[in-house]
């Protein structure tokens, strides 16, 4: 059953006329997400900007613990939205909010985005930051040693490609934080069949999402796309989170179990009430402040562990 957040939010979607992304164009659904962001979203920003090049840039976000010169565990965080949607204000008050939980850094990654920049745009300019970061980063106080990759829906998909393939940026992840992920673009899930009116995202929409990001059918069975089809044995200890309500349901509680048949570490939390993205589109919701609680709980935990 639907939690009572979630219901209310479909209501005012519905009272608003708004449909799933698919029906609009890319420029029409960027425009809607941007009008209809949640009101709980304070204005300001205590980020600081970095610029890497013509590229991409990252923005900064630290505990206000922190003391100069003093090194910090960090998470490198992918916004979600498709592939398709930049970082949004809710974006920016989740990375906010995890850092003053948890004490550690957070870094949030501004990759190019689809259809404009194909796939392996995206997934390129999140390992180029890892990259960068191998190199800088006592320039940003940040403990290299300590560093966990996290995401929310395609920027699930991006952690997940990072965590799986981070021999190659000069840093191993000690941890991956994954939030209702898009693990798998070969697949149909029963999951995907799941449709509530109002809904925002919906088994039609992933499909929407991965036409504007795959430019070929053979990205698909690449896992830097299909994170599901990689190696597993190698990757950190996770936390992964799904909804009940949710396209990419199914294929997040496979992950769990493919993890975990591999060894590694995995923790899940289902929250079987809830809709794709209520972490961002729903701050104020109850299972927001819980999801962002267990993910504190799992980055205190990794800090004890590496210390």
């Amino acid at each position: 059953m639907l939690s009572h957040d979630s219901r209310n939010l479909l209501a005012r979607r519905l009272a608003l006329g708004l449909l799933p992304y698919e029906y609009y164009s890319v420029e029409q659904a960027r425009e809607m997400i941007a009008a209809h962001q949640p009101a709980a979203i304070a204005s300001a920003d205590s980020s600081e900007t970095i610029d890497l090049g013509a590229r991409h840039s990252i923005a900064v976000y630290r505990p206000a613990a922190a003391m100069a010169g003093q090194l910090r565990p960090a998470v490198v965080y992918m916004h979600g939205g498709g592939w398709v949607f930049g970082e949004l204000p809710a974006h920016r008050l989740l990375c906010r909010r995890l850092a003053q939980a948890s004490g550690w850094v957070v870094i949030s990654v501004a990759y190019r985005l689809a259809p404009e920049h194909v796939f392996p745009a995206a997934v390129d300019d999140c390992f180029d930051v890892m990259t960068w970061l191998a190199q800088h980063h006592a320039r940003l106080s940040i403990d290299a040693r300590r560093i966990v990759v996290a995401g929310d829906s395609a920027g699930g998909t991006l952690a997940a490609a990072l965590a799986g393939g981070s021999a190659t940026t000069g840093i191993r992840p000690v941890g991956q934080m994954l939030v209702y992920p898009s693990l798998d673009q070969q697949a149909r899930y029963d999951s995907y069949a799941v449709d509530v009116p109002g809904m925002a995202v919906t088994g039609r929409t992933m499909r929407w999402f991965q036409d504007q990001y795959l430019g070929a059918e053979a990205d698909r069975s690449d896992p830097r796309a299909s994170p599901m089809i990689g190696d597993p044995s190698q990757l950190p200890p996770s936390l992964v989170i799904t909804a009940g309500y949710d396209p990419l349901r199914d294929e997040g509680e496979l992950y769990v179990r493919t993890l975990r048949h591999a060894r590694v570490a995995c923790e899940h939390q289902h929250y079987a009430g809830e809709l794709h993205g209520f972490l961002t589109v729903g701050p104020a919701f109850e299972s927001s402040r819980h999801a962002l609680a267990r993910m504190t709980d799992f980055l205190v935990a990794i800090s004890r562990q590496t210390k």
